[in-house]
């Protein structure tokens, strides 16, 4: 098994990232628990999602308690679970629910919309869409980037990532085919601070999910029932 399937593949069983993904899903049950304590009807709006994150929480689980979840995303949906499942292709930050929810979720989103204003433009799209939130996010203290998959690689100035992305393909990242396109990949992933998510989320309360002792990913969560 390489190294790559060990850390990033989410379909089989035995790597990292799919153990990380259960225990993922367990935190948001819980959450899911306190948005409706009766277990039952509530409405996610999940930015920059697939359907296919939600087969680790489980679909006869979403069934069984009469959860709905709408993906909002920049790329068009095809749609296997449309029993559980509806699409709007939109850019999150300029997304104005047309329902109200009683979720927001996002998985490895809001670090690739842009830089600190853009984030902060996710951020008020989180708030207006629902009372109760659960954003994920990779943290940028942990030692592998988990896009190029490149130890310090998120540590690098822009332009010792351009020069990088220029000449090798690096994890999931495409090589840059010239030097502005090298740079628009580089730019593409902007990693948070548990501080920098915490002063984005004032009233959250911050997950850390953790590997070998070290924060690999955050988790910034609220729901309604909290002061």
């Amino acid at each position: 098994m390489s190294l790559r399937t060990i850390l990033t593949d989410y379909r089989n069983s035995d790597s990292m990232a799919f153990k990380a993904r259960r225990r993922r899903a367990e935190i948001l049950k819980q959450t899911l628990q306190q948005c409706a304590p009766n277990g039952q009807g509530v409405r996610i709006v999940d930015f920059g999602g697939t359907e296919d994150f939600w087969a680790s929480v489980g679909y006869d689980y979403l069934r069984d308690n009469g959860i709905h979840i709408t993906l909002v995303n920049t790329r068009p949906q095809t749609l296997r679970q449309t029993d559980l499942f509806s699409a709007i292709q939109a850019d999150v930050r300029q997304f104005i629910p047309s329902q109200r929810y009683d979720l927001c979720f996002s998985n490895s989103c809001i670090e690739h919309v842009g830089g600190t204003r853009d984030q902060m433009q996710f951020r008020d799209a989180v708030l207006r869409a629902a009372p109760s939130y659960f954003i994920q996010t990779p943290s940028f203290w942990f030692p592998l980037e988990p896009h190029f998959l490149t130890v310090g690689f998120h540590w690098l100035p822009r332009w010792a990532q351009t020069a990088l992305i220029r000449r090798v393909q690096l994890g999931h990242m495409r090589r840059g085919r010239d030097l502005l396109d090298s740079r628009m990949i580089a730019e593409s992933c902007t990693l948070l601070s548990a501080r920098t998510l915490q002063a984005l989320f004032p009233d959250a309360h911050i997950h850390r999910e953790k590997v070998f002792g070290l924060t690999k990913s955050l988790i910034a969560i609220k729901t309604a029932s909290q002061p």
